[in-house]
Formats: structure tokens, sequence, C-alpha cells
């Protein structure tokens, strides 16, 4: 990790640029990027937080409780297993 100080941030797509052909990235930050997205929520009382609603590229949700807003595919933090098969077939 490298402190920026005052240089502007890189973006992802040149961060990634710098790397050997890598099988798998998994990136935390840059929500704001269009790239597919993993969303762990840790206080599902506070739907105003959630990313998914303002998001379209949330492709799944990490969470203790079932959030009936999301349709998709929902994961809870103790199914490690299930997370990494998922993100290993992902596209």
């Amino acid at each position: 990790m490298v402190e920026l100080k005052d240089a502007p941030e890189k973006k992802l797509e040149d961060l990634i640029g710098e790397l050997d052909r890598p099988d798998i990235v998994i990136v935390e930050g840059y929500k704001n990027d269009n790239h597919p997205k993993i969303e762990i929520i840790n206080n599902p009382l506070q739907p105003s937080t959630f990313m998914f609603t303002k998001l379209s590229n949330v492709v799944a949700l990490i969470c203790d409780t079932r959030i009936v807003e999301y349709s998709q595919l929902q994961f809870k933090k103790n199914e490690i297993k299930k997370i990494v098969q998922f993100i290993l077939n992902y596209k």
C-alpha cells in the first residue's frame, strides 16, 4: 500500500493494468467505478447506507439478515466457501 498524500488517486483500470495477468482481482473501494460488486451489509437496519439501491452492478450481498428489497444472490457472512465459489465462477 502506498500513501498518496496530495497526489490524485489512480484509476482502478490503471492499477489493474499494472498487474501481470491476474486470474482474479478483489478490490476494496472504487464503489462508483463500473465493475461487478459484492456489497457487505453490516447494519441491515440502515437502508439509507445500502449501495445496491444506488448502483446497478451489485451482483450479490453478504449480510447475516435477509434483505427483502434485494432479489439477487445473498450470502451470510459465515458462508465463506459459497462466497469463494461464487467469486471464482463469476462470468
